[in-house]
């Protein structure tokens, strides 16, 4: 059983604290926080919390995850590292000037880019190439690193210097609020979005579109949807289309798709976000069996393209 100090205390530090506590495979050996006040609120829930970064890296552990955010990240992954110590991160390159971004680079270590283990996503990268010579990529409801982390996933050659903002829409509207963070909520009242759609293209002249909500995480009335358009077939977040051997087309439901009101449910209104948990568990153990690649280099890339949407 591998152990785990977690740094942070935030929304999606709780997030890894709940599937580290919640599995077989895995043990909390200690969370650092910066925040006494929060240190104390955990303890008083039995975990071993530290407002000390040596006190919580002096229990066994196996591995380090930062989910503490942007702030003092590059410092903490410096420290990190000289310690010798097996990072995980998570995807807070965002926000970062591009002098950390460069400077974070040479850092070892993994993020937890996890929606590639997520459905349908792990379903469409079993089937991209039965649809030929990708073209076209329609996606709607990732934010924009997440995005970038799909769009490098079916274009791994491209690089982000090669990519230009060719087109941006970008508008207000209302929709009935449906959910939070907090959970379902749904009481008639409205809630104002913005709605951006920008089109990338590569070099190549593949085209990228990217469509997204600000409310869409949590608002099951503001839907996902992916297409990925290839000279001989598509794919979207149900399934693909596709010749067969005898040039006919062929259609197929990814297996076991759970239904759009089940999948919209689970995806945005759900307080604990259960599709995502079940994705950042399949990257940990990816992680721990050594069959993860997702570098820090690779979350930084992620965050470059991301900027751009």
């Amino acid at each position: 059983m591998k152990g785990f100090v977690l740094c942070g205390s935030g929304y999606r530090a709780q997030m890894i604290l709940s599937i580290i506590q919640n599995s077989n495979e895995f043990k909390l050996s200690s969370v650092y926080t910066r925040k006494r006040e929060r240190r104390d609120e955990l303890r008083s829930l039995g975990i071993n919390a530290f407002d000390s970064l040596d006190s919580a890296l002096s229990v066994e552990h196996d591995y380090v995850i930062i989910a503490s955010g942007p702030n003092n990240l590059e410092s903490l992954l410096f420290e990190l590292q000289k310690r010798d110590e097996r990072i995980i991160c998570e995807t807070s390159f965002l926000t970062l000037s591009e002098e950390e971004r460069d400077r974070l680079i040479q850092i070892d270590g993994y993020v937890l880019e996890q929606y590639w283990c997520s459905f349908p996503f792990c379903y469409i990268r079993e089937v991209l190439n039965k649809i030929g010579r990708i073209s076209q990529v329609y996606l709607s409801g990732l934010h924009n690193h997440h995005a970038a982390s799909i769009f490098f996933g079916i274009f791994p050659d491209c690089q982000v210097e090669n990519v230009s903002v060719e087109e941006l829409l970008e508008y207000q509207a209302n929709v009935i609020k449906t959910g939070s963070r907090r959970g379902e909520e749904i009481d008639r009242e409205e809630e104002e979005y913005v709605r951006k759609m920008k089109l990338l293209r590569t070099e190549n002249g593949e085209v990228f579109i990217y469509d997204f909500s600000s409310k869409q995480y949590h608002n099951r009335l503001l839907p996902f949807h992916i297409e990925i358009r290839g000279e001989e077939g598509f794919i979207t977040e149900r399934g693909y289309a596709s010749l067969d051997e005898n040039n006919r087309v062929s259609f197929k439901d990814f297996p076991g798709f759970m239904g759009l009101e089940k999948f919209t449910t689970l995806r945005y209104s759900n307080s604990d976000l259960t599709l995502d948990k079940e994705a950042i568990k399949k990257a940990l153990e990816l992680i721990v069996c050594g069959q993860w690649t997702y570098s820090i280099k690779d979350g930084i890339r992620d965050a470059k393209l991301g900027a751009l949407l």
